[in-house]
């Protein structure tokens, strides 16, 4: 899934990834969020891709969601 998003170099901006069963959200700066559905994601890791930019992060918090 992919959504256009205009953001200002340097920056920072939130940035809100939720997996919920097989259901995927990631929203940016309170946007609507993109979502996509996968019954392969069951677990895994935390990974984060750019594609022809830089990415730098701070406080990456990652969370358990009770249902």
């Amino acid at each position: 899934a992919s959504q256009p998003s205009t953001l200002m170099l340097g920056d920072w901006y939130e940035l809100v990834f939720t997996a919920r069963g097989p259901v995927l959200s990631c929203g940016i700066a309170g946007q609507t969020p993109v979502t996509a559905n996968s019954q392969n994601l069951s677990s895994g890791s935390v990974g984060f891709r750019t594609y022809d930019s830089t990415f730098e992060a701070d406080w990456l918090v990652v969370h358990d969601i009770l249902p």
